[in-house]
């Protein structure tokens, strides 16, 4: 018997802990809540690696995770970067990782 598994997005990202690195899939596939839901759980972690190609969106807004006040919960791998992440690089509380796609699973590895 199958058993269709659901989940909140909290519950979710309750398994992210400390010092964990994620990706963040890029382009159309941004997971705009489960970003949301990890944080705003940005007080109970410390040093979460934050690693994508590109994350698209609105081009106004800040990616949540590199905001000033993020420093110390969220670490972030910008490969490529966008107007969502361009000022937290330029500001230092990002890195820049410039890659060629055809390297990116070795960079996974």
């Amino acid at each position: 018997m199958n058993k269709i598994k659901f989940t909140t997005p909290s519950d979710a990202v309750s398994q992210i802990k400390s010092e964990d690195n994620i990706f963040i899939g890029g382009g159309a596939v941004v997971p705009k809540t489960l970003i949301q839901a990890l944080t705003n759980r940005s007080s109970s972690l410390k040093n979460v690696g934050i690693h994508h190609i590109l994350t698209l969106g609105n081009t106004n807004e800040t990616a949540p995770y590199t905001l000033p006040g993020m420093k110390n919960s969220f670490r972030h791998y910008a490969l490529f970067i966008g107007g969502n992440t361009r000022n937290a690089v330029n500001e230092g509380r990002a890195y820049y990782i410039p890659i060629f796609l055809y390297n990116f699973p070795s960079y996974l590895k």
